[in-house]
């Protein structure tokens, strides 16, 4: 096996769109020969906190939008991802951070 390698992929949480775009770069990265279409484990390191009233570009309040749908967006459309890489003996991992 390859040594592991880590990508680091990133997206406006303000807008849920790029969420899907995000989606779509790791499953490219996924889909190449080494990788059989698995993904091992997804870590979410997102998250902030607005303190005035503002709106996502999909016109959801900011901390909202930022803190859970754009994530869990992200890990819904990676979700297949995962699943294949799961074995009896091994279950892959999703993280929030």
């Amino acid at each position: 096996l390859p040594p592991p390698t880590l990508y680091h992929v990133r997206f406006d949480l303000d807008d849920l769109s790029t969420a899907l775009t995000a989606a779509s770069e790791v499953t490219k990265i996924a889909e190449q020969d080494v990788y059989q279409g698995q993904l091992h484990i997804l870590i979410n390191n997102a998250g902030a906190s607005v303190p005035e009233h503002r709106l996502t570009k999909q016109g959801v309040e900011a901390n909202t939008g930022r803190n859970f749908l754009a994530p869990h967006l992200l890990t819904e459309k990676l979700l297949p991802l995962l699943r294949a890489a799961a074995t009896p003996t091994y279950k892959p991992r999703c993280v929030f951070v």
